[in-house]
């Protein structure tokens, strides 16, 4: 669990996580509205292991586009991206999972099979 006080960067972590998962923020539709004031860009990265091999997973983003590297080969496709670092995010949005409509429903599975298996996302 992530806990602290306000404003101390829970969100952004978690946005930064949901960032590597996916390639886009679930704040803003456009990643370089999470270039902070001032700066020309953002960059993340992540070590993580999976059957215990280690792997590193980054993202730069500036107002020219964004560059994603797995293992330090790009990443041209988000379709390549899914699955890799997988990550759900549940929040209060997501209300509409259980009291919406069956659309609703299926947008969340749809995520959620996508990264389990890369033969769902063709």
């Amino acid at each position: 669990s992530i806990f602290g006080l306000n404003a101390q960067g829970k969100t952004n972590l978690l946005e930064a996580l949901y960032i590597l998962s996916l390639g886009r923020s679930f704040r803003t539709s456009r990643l370089t509205d999470a270039i902070r004031f001032g700066a020309s860009h953002f960059f993340i990265e992540a070590v993580f292991s999976h059957k215990e091999v280690f792997h590193t997973l980054s993202i730069q983003v500036d107002k020219k586009g964004k560059k994603i590297l797995f293992d330090g080969a790009p990443i041209t496709k988000l379709s390549e991206l899914v699955g890799l670092f997988p990550v759900i995010l549940f929040s209060i949005k997501d209300i509409a999972i259980i009291e919406g409509s069956p659309s609703e429903r299926r947008r969340f599975l749809d995520l959620l099979l996508a990264q389990a298996s890369d033969k769902y996302t063709e």
